[in-house]
Protein backbone atom coordinates (compact mmCIF):
# COMPACT_ATOMS: atom_id res chain seq x y z
CA UNK A 1 0.00 0.00 0.00
CA UNK A 2 2.93 2.17 0.93
CA UNK A 3 4.41 1.34 -2.52
CA UNK A 4 0.92 2.31 -4.59
CA UNK A 5 1.12 5.76 -2.92
CA UNK A 6 4.94 6.24 -3.33
CA UNK A 7 4.34 5.15 -7.27
CA UNK A 8 1.49 7.87 -7.47
CA UNK A 9 3.33 10.20 -5.94
CA UNK A 10 6.34 9.69 -8.22
CA UNK A 11 3.84 9.72 -11.47
CA UNK A 12 2.12 12.82 -10.19
CA UNK A 13 5.56 14.41 -9.92
CA UNK A 14 6.42 13.00 -13.64
CA UNK A 15 3.11 14.74 -14.98
CA UNK A 16 4.03 18.03 -13.53
CA UNK A 17 7.22 18.36 -14.52
CA UNK A 18 6.04 17.10 -18.08
CA UNK A 19 3.59 19.80 -18.08
CA UNK A 20 6.06 22.35 -16.69
CA UNK A 21 8.14 21.41 -19.67
CA UNK A 22 5.36 21.59 -22.43
CA UNK A 23 3.85 24.71 -21.14
CA UNK A 24 7.54 26.08 -21.21
CA UNK A 25 8.22 24.62 -24.65
CA UNK A 26 4.98 26.35 -25.79
CA UNK A 27 5.42 30.01 -24.34
CA UNK A 28 9.09 29.69 -25.37
CA UNK A 29 7.76 29.19 -28.84
CA UNK A 30 5.54 31.96 -28.61
CA UNK A 31 7.39 35.03 -27.78
CA UNK A 32 10.78 33.67 -26.87
CA UNK A 33 13.19 34.24 -23.77
CA UNK A 34 12.49 37.58 -23.39
CA UNK A 35 8.51 37.01 -23.01
CA UNK A 36 8.08 34.17 -20.38
CA UNK A 37 7.49 34.33 -16.86
CA UNK A 38 7.10 31.95 -13.79
CA UNK A 39 3.62 32.56 -13.20
CA UNK A 40 2.42 32.23 -16.76
CA UNK A 41 4.22 29.03 -17.35
CA UNK A 42 2.56 27.51 -14.16
CA UNK A 43 -0.75 28.77 -14.45
CA UNK A 44 -0.49 27.29 -17.94
CA UNK A 45 0.52 23.76 -16.46
CA UNK A 46 -2.17 23.87 -13.67
CA UNK A 47 1.23 23.89 -11.03
CA UNK A 48 2.57 25.42 -8.72
CA UNK A 49 5.30 28.14 -8.38
CA UNK A 50 7.13 25.84 -5.94
CA UNK A 51 7.08 23.22 -8.59
CA UNK A 52 9.22 24.80 -10.61
CA UNK A 53 12.14 24.72 -7.99
CA UNK A 54 11.28 21.69 -6.93
CA UNK A 55 11.82 19.50 -10.04
CA UNK A 56 14.29 22.27 -12.24
CA UNK A 57 15.70 24.33 -9.12
CA UNK A 58 15.29 28.23 -11.27
CA UNK A 59 13.03 29.25 -13.92
CA UNK A 60 16.36 29.70 -16.10
CA UNK A 61 16.79 25.84 -15.98
CA UNK A 62 13.09 25.22 -16.85
CA UNK A 63 13.78 27.24 -19.76
CA UNK A 64 17.10 25.23 -20.75
CA UNK A 65 15.55 21.99 -19.83
CA UNK A 66 13.03 22.77 -22.53
CA UNK A 67 14.93 24.11 -25.14
CA UNK A 68 17.08 20.76 -24.57
CA UNK A 69 14.10 18.30 -24.03
CA UNK A 70 12.79 19.94 -27.51
CA UNK A 71 15.84 19.52 -29.43
CA UNK A 72 16.13 15.97 -28.26
CA UNK A 73 13.23 14.74 -29.95
CA UNK A 74 14.38 16.97 -33.17
CA UNK A 75 17.80 15.19 -33.34
CA UNK A 76 16.31 11.82 -32.37
CA UNK A 77 13.72 12.46 -35.70
CA UNK A 78 16.70 13.28 -37.76
CA UNK A 79 18.64 10.70 -36.20
CA UNK A 80 15.78 8.33 -36.96
CA UNK A 81 15.29 9.43 -40.56
CA UNK A 82 19.42 9.21 -41.40
CA UNK A 83 19.14 5.50 -39.88
CA UNK A 84 16.59 4.58 -42.31
CA UNK A 85 19.00 5.07 -45.18
CA UNK A 86 20.65 1.90 -43.85
CA UNK A 87 22.52 1.77 -47.80
CA UNK A 88 22.11 5.75 -48.53
CA UNK A 89 21.75 6.31 -52.47
CA UNK A 90 23.39 9.62 -52.56
CA UNK A 91 23.52 13.01 -50.92
CA UNK A 92 20.06 13.81 -52.18
CA UNK A 93 18.30 11.27 -49.84
CA UNK A 94 20.89 11.91 -46.82
CA UNK A 95 19.82 15.51 -47.21
CA UNK A 96 16.03 14.66 -47.62
CA UNK A 97 16.43 12.60 -44.45
CA UNK A 98 17.79 15.18 -42.62
CA UNK A 99 15.39 17.71 -43.78
CA UNK A 100 12.11 15.56 -43.07
CA UNK A 101 11.69 16.34 -39.41
CA UNK A 102 11.43 19.63 -39.86
CA UNK A 103 9.03 19.29 -42.43
CA UNK A 104 6.69 17.20 -40.76
CA UNK A 105 6.75 19.63 -37.45
CA UNK A 106 5.96 22.69 -39.66
CA UNK A 107 3.34 20.60 -41.31
CA UNK A 108 1.86 19.12 -38.39
CA UNK A 109 1.91 22.46 -35.72
CA UNK A 110 0.43 21.81 -32.40
CA UNK A 111 3.74 20.96 -30.14
CA UNK A 112 6.16 19.97 -33.35
CA UNK A 113 5.67 23.76 -34.36
CA UNK A 114 6.57 25.18 -31.00
CA UNK A 115 9.34 23.08 -30.69
CA UNK A 116 10.76 24.12 -34.45
CA UNK A 117 9.63 27.43 -33.45
CA UNK A 118 11.74 27.51 -30.03
CA UNK A 119 14.77 25.83 -31.48
CA UNK A 120 14.65 29.20 -34.42
CA UNK A 121 14.31 31.47 -31.95
CA UNK A 122 17.36 30.44 -29.61
CA UNK A 123 19.53 30.20 -32.81
CA UNK A 124 18.55 32.76 -34.63
CA UNK A 125 18.16 35.88 -31.61
CA UNK A 126 19.50 35.51 -28.79
CA UNK A 127 17.70 37.47 -26.00
CA UNK A 128 18.92 40.00 -24.47
CA UNK A 129 17.42 42.99 -22.36
CA UNK A 130 17.81 46.59 -22.59
CA UNK A 131 20.78 46.60 -20.56
CA UNK A 132 22.44 44.08 -22.72
CA UNK A 133 22.00 41.44 -20.02
CA UNK A 134 20.46 37.78 -20.83
CA UNK A 135 16.99 36.92 -18.96
CA UNK A 136 16.16 35.08 -16.59
CA UNK A 137 14.59 32.37 -18.58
Amino acid sequence: MATERTDQRREAGQRTRDGLLAATQELLARRGQEGVTLREITDRAGANVSAVSYHFGSLKALCDSAIENALERYLDAQIDEVASLVAASGVEDLAAAFARPMMRALAAGGRDLAVMRTVARVGIDPPTSASGARPAC
